[in-house]
């Protein structure tokens, strides 16, 4: 079931979900989370279950890249690239480029896969170390889900 909203409520409920998400985390949330979230507000907050529910993936990469500009850009989470499976084990690095060359490296390495990214690939968001007093909305009920992330989205 696909609910019509606009690109800027999807954007707009898309932030507050993962800027919960990398605020409550010890660890930082992957690329991939944001994607499904996106997914999942698309869909009439459910997942979609068949490839027709499936929304465009150009449209959730320039929702996920608008999402990531705003929160980088007002100083709310922090990037940092990975390098599995490139690595036997997970690592990531801290990305100190400016926000316009983070959004570029996503954005190549994101086209690169010829698909969207998985788990561990490519970037991972956490929030920033000053955030705590810098919080934007809080969620409302309506904003806020419950949601398991799904097991079989990996699509490559």
């Amino acid at each position: 079931m696909s609910t019509i909203l606009s690109e800027s409520e999807i954007k707009r409920r898309a932030s507050i979900e993962f800027l919960s998400d990398c605020s409550d985390d010890e660890w930082a949330e992957e690329l991939w989370k944001l994607i499904w979230i996106i997914r999942y507000i698309m869909n009439g907050d459910e997942y979609p279950t068949d490839q027709a529910e499936v929304a465009n993936s150009v449209v959730v990469q320039r929702i996920a890249l608008n999402v990531i500009e705003e929160l980088l850009r007002s100083g709310q989470i922090q990037a940092w690239f990975t390098n599995y499976p490139i690595t036997d084990t997970y690592q990531r690095e801290p990305a100190t480029s400016s926000v316009g060359e983070i959004l570029k490296r996503i954005a190549t390495e994101w086209d690169a896969l010829g698909r969207e990214p998985s788990m561990c690939e490519i970037a991972a968001f956490s929030a920033a170390p000053n955030n705590a007093a810098n919080q934007p909305v809080q969620p409302s009920a309506r904003d806020t889900v419950s949601r398991t992330p799904n097991p079989d989205h990996r699509t490559g």
